[in-house]
């Protein structure tokens, strides 16, 4: 499975280029230009990793009375992870 990882990434990336071609069409046509290539792709990756933390959801007294058992509690727990990736595509228009 993880080379279907691999495939679905790649297919968005390519989806991302196929939508930035769109915008940037139907920009150039507005501006009676055409699109003649691309100039620059840049692909970014940003991945975070936090703890998930009861006391967000927890009243603030409530919290303050479970002390230093809920935070071992807090550590002990899987962390979330968030991964974006950015793919900026700058187009040449003549």
């Amino acid at each position: 499975e993880l080379s279907d990882v691999k495939e679905i990434h790649n297919q968005l990336i390519k989806d991302a280029i196929d939508d930035s071609r769109k915008k940037a069409e139907m920009v150039a046509e507005a501006m009676g230009k055409v699109l003649v290539g691309i100039d620059n792709i840049n692909v970014e990756n940003e991945y975070n990793r936090r703890f998930f933390n009861n006391s967000d959801q927890l009243d603030s007294n409530f919290s303050h009375a479970l002390g230093e058992r809920h935070s071992i509690s807090n550590e002990l727990k899987a962390p979330v992870c968030v991964e974006t990736e950015t793919v900026e595509t700058v187009w040449i228009v003549d």
